[in-house]
């Protein structure tokens, strides 16, 4: 998705930048329509889409501090199975 932002940053096309969601998040929403057979939650209302773009620059974040593996073996408890909460009421910054 950066380099789409970049590409239209650099041409200055105004249709490109109705390429960027498309171009970001077009992988995902195949996978919702096409495999999983629902709708993106994003799309229900406003709160949910602030939601999922705090998630991503969350991950993004991470990955580029290369904290991402951290974070993934820390989200599962290998003894029960069950995935921690990242809900920032839990004490997270």
């Amino acid at each position: 998705m950066a380099g789409a932002v970049l590409v239209a940053a650099l041409v200055w096309s105004p249709w490109l930048l109705f390429a960027i969601p498309v171009v970001g998040y077009g992988g995902a929403w195949l996978g919702h329509f096409a495999f999983e057979k629902n709708q993106p939650a994003s799309w229900f209302s406003a709160r949910h889409a602030a939601w999922s773009l705090r998630g991503d620059f969350r991950m993004w974040g991470l990955m580029l501090t290369r904290k991402m593996a951290n974070e993934l073996e820390a989200s599962v408890q290998p003894e029960s199975g069950r995935t921690r909460s990242l809900d920032a009421s839990e004490g997270e910054a």
